[in-house]
This record gives C-alpha cells, structure tokens and sequence, in this order.
C-alpha cells in the first residue's frame, strides 16, 4: 500500500499529464478568419492596408487629405475615423490591436444615395474581444449608449452617441475576425458571410487578381466594376447614367497597388474580364497597346480627353458589333449607317473606317467663347492623309450630287487667322460620331472637319473647329505643354484606352455631368478643387488581363491659368521685352521676339509665326523698323554683341548686312534719324569706350570726331532735340557726355559723380517757367540736375542701393513730374516736393528695370516683372494694382493694338516656359 506522500505525488503527476495533453492534443488552436472570408460579394470597393495606425496617425498633416476633407463625404469620414482613433488612443489593452496586422474595409451601396463601409482586422488571441467590451463599457462618453443584440449565433454592438448620429456605429466579433461599419445592417451581412459558403476569396476571378498585388505598398485597392459603376452612378445626372448603363458589363475585379506621396496618389495593377458576360473591354484585348502621338494636336487648352489606341482598327470595329449583337443595339446601329450610305450611294463607314490608324479620341476643350457642344471634338489618326483626305472629298463629292448642293459647301477653304487659309470640310450626316466611331463618340453632331498633320479633327461648327485649328497653329498643344510632359513621367508609356483630366480646366464640366446635389457640393469648393492639378486612368492589355496605371496629382499652390487672347510656343524660354512692330501693308502691328536659343520670330496679331530665323546672338539693343530704301517698307534694325542685323519683312537680311562690329559692344546700338528725312545714324558704343557712327548701308560715316570715353559707356547712346540743336548723350561710370553730331563736347559737366549703372540719362523738358535740364541719378539714389550751363543741382530724397531703378516722369498729369524709384521689391513714388505718395512691396525682387504707359494724358501706369515669381504687374498712378493682375509672365512686356481700331490694348509678354502671352486690357 502506498504511503500518502506517494499517492498525492501520483495524483499530482496524472494531474500535470491530463493538462499538458489537454494543451497539446485537447486546446483548440485560435486561428482567425481571414478578412477577405467575410466581405459581402457586393462589395463595389476593398481596400487592405499594411499600416493602417500609422496612416491614421500621419493623415491629419497629408496634404492631399486634408484638402479632401473639405468635401462633404470625406470630412465625415474623416470624424468617422476620427471618433473611433479617440476611442482606441484611450484604450492601453487594445491599442495593439492594429499594430502589425493588416487591416481591410469594403464599401457597399447603402441607400440609393448612400454608401457605407465595413471595417475588418483579425484578432490576435481570444482575450481581445473581451479587452474591446471592456473597453468600451468603461470608457464610453457620456453622451454613448451600448446596446446589445443576437443575430443568428453572433451578438451585434450597437454604440449611439445621442446628437451626433453621423458617429454612430456598430461592431461584432466572429471567428476571430472584428468587424465594425456605421450600418448595421451591412454588418449584418459581413456576419452572415461568414457561414456562407464560397468567401470572395476563393472567387476566381478575384483569387487570380489577388495574387498580383503588390507587397511593399501603402495600401491594395480591390475594384468590382460592375459594383463600382452602380456605386458612382448617383454621382452623375441622368444624361451620364444612360451612358455608363449603355457600356455593360465590365471587368470582373481588378486590383491596383497605392503609393502615397506628398504630392501624388499613384495606383498601378492588373484587372481580369468574366470570359462568360458580354463584356465591353474585350473589344480591346487582342489589340496590341499603342504608343501614345495625338496629344501633338490636341490643344493645351483642354479640359479632358479619352483616348482608344488599337494596332488593328478592322478587328477592333469586327469585335465591337459582336458586342453590339450581343447586347442587341446592332440592328438599331446599322440601321442608321445603312440609310445613310443607301441615300448616298456611299460606303461612309468603310470608306473612313479605311484609313484610321492606331489612334481615336474625344477631346473636351475649355474655350471659354465656346458652349459645350462646341467644346467637344473628334480626333482620328490617319494612315496617310493624301489618301484619306482623297476618300473623303470623293464621299462629299458624292453627296453633293444627291442633295444637289454645290461642292463649295461642302469642300471650302477658310480663313483661320490674318495669313493662314485651311481647307475644311462639311459632312452633312448627323451624328457622324457615332457611325464611324460607335457609341464612344456618340451625343454630338460634329459635321466639320479637317487635317492636322495626318490627323482628322472633327468640331460641332465652323467657329469652333478654327478655333482648334489656330490652337495647333500657335503649336499651342500638349506636346508643347511643360505641366502635362513633366506629368507624364507618372502615364504608361503605352496604353489601349488613356484617360486625362485637367482638373482646373474641368471646373466648368461640373454642371455637363454630375448630379444636382453633387453640383450643390462642388461649386461652393472650387478653390479646393483647384489644388488638384490631374487625374489619369490607363488601361492596356496583356495576356487576357488588363493593366492598369493611374494617378492623382496635387500641389497646395493655387496657380490660376492665364486667360489669354492666345498663346504662341517658342523653341525656347525668351528673356527679351516683346517688340511691337508694324506691318507697313496694313498699318496693324507685329510682334518681333527672340529666344534664348538665338532664334528670331515674326508672329502676326493673331499669333501665328510668320517666320523664325537664326541669329548670331542674343539681341542687346532695342529693334529699330527702318525704311532703309525709302519706299514706306520697314526693315529690322538690331544688335548682338558683335554684328549689326537688318531684318526685311520676310525674314531675310538686307544686303550687306549681317555687318561684323569693330568691337564687342555691351549695351547695343541706337538709331537716330535727326530731320525725319530716313537719313539714319547708327550709334554703336563698344568695350574699347569707342563709339562708332554708321550710316543705313553699315559703312562708317566720315567726320565722327569722338574719341573715346573715360569708361565703358553704361547704356546705349541717346538722342534729344533741343531748339534747333542735337544732343547726343551717354554716361560711363563717372561721367556724363553731351556731344553734338559731330562727337564735339556741347555741355561740360562742372560736377563728377558715380552714375548708377541701371538708369539713362533723361530730359526733363521744363515748363513756362523753368529751363530744360537732364536728370539721372548717382549710386546712392541721389537725383542730378544737370542744366544746360553744365551746373549740377544734387537732390536727395533717401539713399538707396547701387541697383535701384529711377524714372522721372508726370503720372498724374498735373504737369509737375513725379520720383520714381524700384529698388529690389519696394516701388516709391515721390511728388515734386519730395513727399512720399506711395510705395508697393512685392513678394520677390524685380528683375528688369519697369516701362511706364500711358493710357491717357493723366493716366500713366508702372509696369513691373518678378521674373523668379513668373509674374507681372500693372501700378495705377495712385499705387494700386491695376485689375487683374499680377498675370502669369517672366520678361518685361508691351502694350498696344495689335488690329486697329480694337476695343481693348493688348499685352504681350513672354513667360517662363516657352509661351509668347497676349493678354486683352481693358
């Protein structure tokens, strides 16, 4: 018989064996639910994220979530998120419950304006759901109530905030799996799919997207097009709605990876297609994806485009009717294209449908003098425009026989800017998007077409189409667009359907297609919406999938587009002050600029090049228009640094000309011509502080008897008449020189001082009771009068830095001159006797010495440029910004009509990118 100590040490040794084969054999492991098991099969959006706490911590300072906080939907999801990460902050037991774990939600119609999410997160043990009811018990406001209920085996929370139903929500847990969601009754489904059978993940056709997405990646974004369409339809107005119903079936899932930056979303990832339903991008997968060329005539101008790229257009059109048979809307398509081709006696649609290539698009436009059907054009590539541009005048020769119109409505040459006719055409055919196109380009009848390079471009009306046309003309297009090349960095390089929106140009489709209430909810905030700068959506097709490459891009700067008359593209940035020059057929002016590529242009009032020529140099003079034969034809007179140019009208030089200087000159040649008679002298200061007088044939003229300057001559030689006597002036770094024709001193300046380098030597012509006299300032700022005896009257209104700008002029036409003074940012203007009138700060220094205009006799403006801003400014002669301004520009500009009579000036300036602006002022 065992002794007791024995037996309990028996009993205790089976004891220790029972609960040690009960924690190795008897102990069910916990082993949770995967989210994706318990996702409704309506899901028309999941998104898993790999560090959910860490996004919900960093979101309040991301910028583009901030912005987007200010629309309705998100800033209430936005609290939603909040009030639950105050709840979880609070709780130390279950604060980890996200830590590492991936964490999934799904959105779900809820409502037939309604949407709704269900948030998922695996647990990590048993005890976590009894941490969370703890939680929630002992930590709940005030204002919260918890209520408890059964649905089939599981029990639903419902937690309500009283006066603050948008927090509300409700949680579950079953099968290791916490599931929250603002709907109780999505929560409701969540939980019984957990007993259902097939989970969306064993769904083929998600199943085989899921093993695409991407691993190191801020969040995977699972789409179910066919949902996600019903999901977005309350968005849109009726017009929109029949649209997307008309398209049918769609992909089945497709996934993409999201990657967050400061300043974009990018999304990228595959899609598959339901092999069974009838499904509208099969049209697309056995066409190879295409390089993208038509933005080189799509205007920069735009507000969106859709783009469809195809290597077969035969095989492309064959498999979209077997859609249309499929879907039943064949017959009725047909039908139409049949009547028309039997009441023609043509083949329209294989005629055309002959020689597409590769390319098709709708372009939508933001020409403000355009209403929105005439915003909308169609653009088709051609195989070769001889021949296509053959076919068609051969259809509309056709069908101006039958309808008995004269061939010249139909094929016409029109007028689209001062120098420029395009042969167009009118094709009389209804809806001829939808013929040739389908139901893509279907909704507008856009009868007017024409070529652009091998590109077909049709528009609703005669204005609109020239319109495009001119845009392609002043190579005003995306292909030139510096914005939309640097985000291009982020597109495919090629792709079977391209989607791009210009969000700032596409304000105003606001109203064309959404909803009331959505227009209700935008308009108010399109300061908002502005920040963001782009959307675009890819798609191309590989291996019976579909990639999918998007992004959204943001910038926090509000940059509004310059509204412009036009805007003509250089190969170059210009630093040079646009030259208005006259046109001596017509008496309207020209515009005369270089680039900094050293190419000169000529571009007529409507913005068209005229011509563009090389050039030696960089222009360092003002452009002079000269009658060098005496025939009231005007020629082009300038200066680099070591030649002489003279320009005719066409862009050829003179004969004799370009003329090689004697030296380098810094400051550039001035013209003068002394009686009117086009008897012209031609100053040229050089580095060796000679100054050499030519005549209009580029030889030396006799008798110049000027030696040479103390210094290198600052500015470029002046001219004033006084009386009957001449004046030519210049200064260097000391000293002013008042010489007559001949180079003989006419005034000896009594008193030396230190010019200021950036300012000329002005007249100030005096009045009834006073003398002319010269005026220039030195170094300091300090004004010099300089009388005719050569006395010097020093006047001092403060000091100012070696680079500030003077002028000397009556703003206000009171016939008493003003003081006026830029340095770095500050402007001051000061009255006769001295007292400040007004100063203006701007925000970066000036880079080029102001203009002054004068609108009226008493209305003389400032103008001003913050070339490192891009901007430039207009000051009324009372120190106010002109309206308007600043407007988008980097170099100094002019003022003036380009046609005359016109209502308006115009402004035209070259900006930091490749564009020449012209503004209209009023």
């Amino acid at each position: 018989m065992l002794k007791k100590p024995a037996f309990w040490l028996l009993v205790l040794f089976f004891l220790l064996l029972a609960v040690a084969v009960y924690w190795l054999f008897g102990r069910e492991e916990f082993k949770p639910y995967e989210a994706f098991d318990a996702i409704p099969q309506n899901a028309a959006l999941v998104v898993k994220f790999r560090d959910l706490p860490g996004l919900i911590n960093e979101r309040s300072d991301h910028p583009i979530w901030k912005e987007m906080c200010n629309f309705p939907s998100v800033g209430r999801l936005d609290r939603q998120i909040d009030t639950i990460a105050s709840l979880l902050h609070e709780a130390p037991g279950i604060r980890g419950l996200l830590d590492d774990r991936e964490a999934v939600f799904s959105w779900h119609r809820a409502g037939k304006f309604r949407y709704d999410f269900i948030f998922y997160a695996s647990l990590r043990d048993r005890n976590d759901e009894k941490r969370i009811r703890d939680f929630m018990n002992d930590h709940m406001p005030g204002n919260g109530q918890l209520t408890d209920r059964k649905y089939e085996s599981n029990r639903i929370t419902e937690v309500t905030f009283h006066g603050n139903t948008s927090a509300d929500f409700a949680f579950a847990v079953s099968k290791g799996l916490f599931l929250l969601s603002h709907s109780s009754i999505l929560l409701e489904e969540a939980v019984r799919q957990l007993d259902l059978d097939g989970p969306l993940s064993t769904s083929e056709g998600f199943r085989e997207i899921a093993s695409t997405a991407g691993k190191n990646v801020d969040a995977n974004i699972y789409l179910n097009l066919k949902e996600f369409t019903r999901l977005a339809s309350p968005l849109l107005n009726d017009r929109m709605k029949t649209e997307i119903d008309g398209t049918g079936d769609l992909a089945l899932w497709c996934e993409v990876d999201l990657n967050i930056k400061n300043d974009v979303l990018m999304f990228n990832g595959f899609g598959n297609i339901d092999a069974t339903s009838n499904d509208l991008l099969k049209v697309f997968l056995d066409q190879a994806p295409q390089r993208m060329e038509i933005q080189r005539v799509i205007p920069s101008d735009f507000a969106c485009f859709l783009a469809f790229g195809f290597s077969d257009y035969p095989e492309f059109r064959s498999k979209y009717e077997e859609y249309l048979d499929i879907d039943g809307s064949l017959q009725g398509y047909r039908k139409d294209m049949n009547d028309l081709n039997r009441k023609y006696g043509i083949e329209l649609d294989k005629k055309i449908g002959g020689f597409i290539e590769k390319e098709l698009a709708v372009v939508v436009t933001d020409i403000r003098e355009l209403d929105n059907d005439d915003n909308i054009f169609y653009v088709m590539r051609c195989r070769n425009q001889s021949e296509a541009r053959e076919e068609l005048e051969g259809i509309l020769h056709r069908i101006s026989d039958a309808e008995a119109i004269h061939i010249s409505k139909l094929v016409f040459d029109a007028n689209i800017a001062s120098d420029h006719v395009q042969r167009c055409y009118l094709l009389p055919a209804g809806d001829f998007g939808k013929y040739i196109f389908g139901n893509f380009m279907a909704g507008t009848a856009n009868t007017y077409c024409t070529f652009i390079d091998h590109y077909l471009v049709f528009g609703h009306s005669m204005n609109a189409l020239s319109k495009y046309i001119h845009l392609n003309l002043l190579q005003s297009t995306l292909d030139s667009d510096l914005d939309f090349n640097r985000l291009s960095d982020y597109m495919a390089g090629k792709s079977n359907i391209s989607f791009y929106v210009n969000i700032p140009r596409a304000t105003t489709l606001i109203s064309r297609y959404f909803s009331e209430k959505v227009r209700r909810d935008l308009e108010p905030r399109i300061d908002n919406i502005l920040k963001f700068k782009a959307f675009s959506y890819q798609l191309s097709g590989e291996d019976q999938k579909f990639y999918n490459n998007s992004f959204l891009k943001f910038s926090d700067e509000v940059r509004e587009e310059p509204r412009t008359v036009w805007e003509s593209r250089l190969d170059h940035p210009t630093g040079m002050k646009p030259k208005l020059v006259v046109n001596h057929y017509t008496g309207n002016h020209e515009i005369l600029i270089q680039d900094n590529g050293n190419n000169v242009y000529l571009i007529d009032a409507s913005g068209i090049i005229l011509w563009k020529i090389p050039c030696s140099g960089q222009i360092n003079s003002d452009v002079f228009q000269v009658d060098t034969y005496k025939n009231d034809k005007l020629q082009y007179l300038f200066s680099t640094s070591d030649r002489m140019h003279l320009i005719d009208r066409n862009g050829n030089e003179v004969e004799g000309y370009p003329v090689s200087l004697r030296e380098i000159t810094a400051t550039g040649l001035s013209v003068f011509d002394y009686e009117g008679n086009r008897d012209y002298r031609i100053f040229v200061p050089t580095v060796d502080r000679k100054i050499y007088v030519y005549n209009i044939e580029g030889r030396l003229v006799e008798g110049w008897e000027f030696d040479r300057t103390d210094n290198p001559v600052y500015n470029p030689v002046r001219h004033f008449r006084i009386g009957d006597k001449d004046y030519i002036v210049c200064t260097d770094r000391y000293k002013v020189y008042f010489l007559n024709r001949r180079g003989q001193t006419r005034i000896r300046v009594r008193k030396y001082f230190p010019v200021s380098k950036e300012n000329p030597c002005m007249l100030d012509r005096g009045t009834l009771n006073t003398d002319p006299r010269f005026v220039l300032t030195d170094t300091l700022g300090h004004v010099h009068f300089i009388h005719m005896d050569g006395s010097v009257e020093e006047s001092v209104l403060r000091d100012f830095s070696p680079d500030h700008y003077f002028d000397y002029e009556d703003l206000d036409g009171d016939g008493r001159k003003e003081f006026i003074f830029l340095d770095k940012n500050v402007l001051e203007v000061f009255d006769a006797q001295k007292k400040k009138m007004f100063s203006h700060s701007f925000e970066s220094p000036v880079t080029s010495r102001p203009s002054l205009y004068r609108f009226s006799r008493d209305d003389l403006k400032i103008g001003v440029v913050c070339g490192n801003q891009n901007e430039i400014f207009l000051i009324n002669n009372d120190g106010s910004v002109y309206s308007g301004f600043p407007l988008t520009g980097s170099t100094m500009f002019s003022i003036g009509f380009l046609n005359s009579p016109a209502e308006n000036f115009n402004l035209v300036v070259g900006g930091s990118d490749n564009f020449l602006y012209n503004y209209s002022l009023k």
